[in-house]
């Protein structure tokens, strides 16, 4: 799932067209929002410190001739961009943990959710 930062001065629509762009090299349709999340992830290099990130999740439609391809700026952590079924996504790393429920629930027709903390 493309992700990232948003920028400062940018909406959250204008920072998912670009991290799409960047990462996945697509231009999507925002159809909607799927769910809202806290996640408290740990400082590299400080016990029990954590920093709060709230996550943001949307519908998007890639274009139809879309084929699975990185972008020209990927994340640092990103190794290729692959199309998951609903099925194996338990087999994979996403993350928050807790974000394949979310993602089959979102794909159910199950939100806009708050999902609290993950």
């Amino acid at each position: 799932m493309p992700g990232g930062g948003q920028d400062s001065g940018e909406t959250l629509h204008q920072s998912l067209l670009r991290e799409c762009r960047e990462e996945i090299a697509a231009e999507v349709d925002i159809l909607g929002l799927a769910h809202v999340a806290n996640a408290f992830k740990p400082m590299v290099g400080k016990s029990k410190v954590y920093r709060q990130q709230v996550e943001f999740v949307f519908y998007c439609r890639v274009p139809k001739n879309y084929k699975a391809r990185q972008g020209k700026k990927p994340d640092k952590n990103q190794v290729g961009v692959e199309w998951v079924s609903l099925q194996h996504l338990d087999k994979i790393d996403l993350r928050p943990q807790g974000m394949a429920v979310l993602v089959r629930r979102a794909a159910m027709g199950r939100g806009p959710v708050y999902a609290g903390t993950l």
